[in-house]
């Protein structure tokens, strides 16, 4: 997008529609690229459109503002709700001839194991599926998710929360469906039972990333290792040394792959700080307090310290990790925690 508007010259894109999304505040240029593919609108010259600059972004050497909310800046070209265009504007076509034949990387779920899944599994499946289009979304769009494997009336089945037609869906198993697109270079399964841990470069570097789609409220120890893929890298992803606290919804892991990838230069555990919810962190705030206060009953608040620099806790949370464990917190809590700025600094690489 920001290529198209640097040919027409447009440096100063605002919306000329109500669109209700956070991401629109945050990331604009993503959001009015994903609308223009998926919901098929334009972006057209327009200068009756002013407001503040929400944000800015730098492309080959030009920098482009997003216009939004009140203010007294003139946008140069705005988004519209619309496929009718008069003069010059940006169209769906014109951004999908400039984008690779082959997405990636691309986010792989293999629902072969949807059979076995009982209904209130199966519901909490597919809510997570189109939460997990609305994470791709913030960074890609709908044609760098795959499902494989797919039952018959799978799509069907996925309508009432997933209305896209550029979600590829098909029966062929996970090896059949990545040859067939083409897809021979890394490919790595996430599963937490694989020997070796996620690595950096692997982040960086792979075409897709496969998840099982898995629901285990019954449990189903060992479900992702059965899944009958064989070109592909198995890889846990890891919290310094051990699964605990690693978040298992599909969502949730992408969120972190796709940050990690994009943002932290494939560092996952960095990811990991944003996306790890405060009950996987108390667990594994719990193994740690456990550890550490298995010979003295008691553990002090500079233990806490020490979690927070990667891992996103809360002292009540520690506190209620402390009482899982069965033992007390000596000492006295600083005034002033370690910010969560100071902590992500603290674990970059």
């Amino acid at each position: 997008l920001l290529r198209l508007l640097d040919e027409k010259g447009w440096y100063k894109l605002g919306v000329a529609a109500w669109i209700k999304s956070a991401r629109l505040r945050h990331n604009g240029f993503q959001e009015v690229a994903l609308r223009v593919l998926v919901w098929n609108g334009v972006v057209a010259e327009s200068d009756r459109i002013s407001g503040s600059v929400a944000h800015t972004v730098e492309y080959g050497g030009k920098e482009f503002a997003f216009i939004l909310g009140r203010g007294s800046v003139r946008a140069d070209a705005s988004y519209f709700q619309s496929t009718v265009c008069k003069g010059s504007c940006i169209r769906r076509d014109d951004l999908v001839e400039l984008l690779p034949e082959k997405p990636r990387p691309m986010i792989v779920v293999d629902l072969s194991q949807l059979p076995e899944h009982n209904l209130d599994e199966a519901s909490s499946l597919r809510r997570q599926l189109a939460a997990t289009l609305g994470v791709v979304r913030q960074y890609l769009w709908d044609r760098h998710l795959l499902l494989t494997s797919a039952p018959d009336g799978t799509i069907g089945w996925l309508h009432a929360f997933i209305h896209s037609p550029f979600i590829r869906a098909t029966s062929l198993s996970t090896d059949e469906a990545l040859r067939v697109y083409g897809y021979n270079g890394i490919v790595i399964l996430l599963d937490p039972s694989a020997e070796e841990p996620l690595k950096p470069v692997e982040v960086l570097e792979a075409e897709a990333f496969i998840l099982g789609g898995i629901v285990d409220k019954r449990p189903r120890p060992g479900a992702t290792a059965k899944l009958p893929i064989r070109g592909a890298l198995r890889r846990r992803i890891e919290l310094r040394g051990s699964i605990i606290g690693v978040p298992n919804t599909l969502n949730t892991l992408v969120e972190a792959i796709l940050r990690a990838r994009y943002i932290y230069d494939g560092n996952v555990e960095r990811a990991l700080y944003d996306v790890i919810p405060p009950h996987e962190a108390r667990i594994r705030a719990y193994v740690e307090i456990s550890r550490v206060a298995s010979k003295t009953g008691c553990v002090d608040w500079s233990l806490y310290d020490e979690l927070t620099k990667w891992l996103p806790l809360r002292p009540r949370d520690f506190e209620k990790a402390a009482r899982m464990a069965g033992v007390k917190i000596c000492g006295e809590r600083r005034e002033k925690p370690i910010s969560k700025d100071q902590s992500h600094h603290a674990i970059q690489r």
